[in-house]
């Protein structure tokens, strides 16, 4: 555990490949001449985020939001083979059933192949719904309780997020 004077960056942006291992290091060097200190209390995570949309064709009156969030999340892993916490749900109407999602992985391959998945309407709307079915089920509600019909990316970029943690005590700034 870090303690002492912490600073943190956040840096986002698209990106249409991987960044390399080569990229990251300079950043890491960068941010630890610019502070003063080694580069080992230098730390970068880099996340790659695709972002779909799903719209749910009626939300049962009797389904609590936690319910619906851990189904459709759930759900989202099951048919997108990640795991449930790669998957973020950041909003959902329930007037419209309108639900986003965000999908993240440190592999920029692995987040490639899912929105590829998420493109092809078909097949992801079917390995969806009946995902959808067994986790009602599983929940206590009817397997037709959630049905979408509608599929989509949010946007065909991936985009990255790059925290940059360093850890300062030991700087001379």
């Amino acid at each position: 555990s870090i303690t002492g004077e912490i600073w943190s960056v956040e840096i986002t942006g698209t990106v249409n490949e991987s960044l390399s291992d080569e990229e990251v290091t300079d950043m890491q060097a960068e941010v630890a001449a610019e502070f003063g200190v080694d580069e080992n209390d230098v730390d970068v995570d880099v996340e790659y985020v695709a972002s779909g949309s799903i719209t749910i064709d009626d939300i049962p009156d009797d389904m609590s939001e936690e319910d619906l969030e851990n189904i459709l999340i759930d759900s989202l892993s099951e048919a997108l083979d990640i795991h449930e916490s790669n998957i973020e749900i950041i909003s959902i109407d329930e007037e419209t059933g309108e639900v986003i999602y965000e999908v993240s992985s440190s592999n920029y391959t692995e987040i490639a192949e899912i929105q590829d998945n998420m493109d092809d309407d078909t097949e992801f709307m079917t390995e969806l719904n009946s995902a959808l079915a067994q986790n009602a089920v599983d929940t206590g509600y009817e397997s037709d309780s959630l049905v979408t019909n509608n599929v989509d990316t949010e946007s065909d970029e991936i985009e990255v997020e790059i925290i940059i943690t360093v850890d300062s005590t030991d700087s001379p700034l």
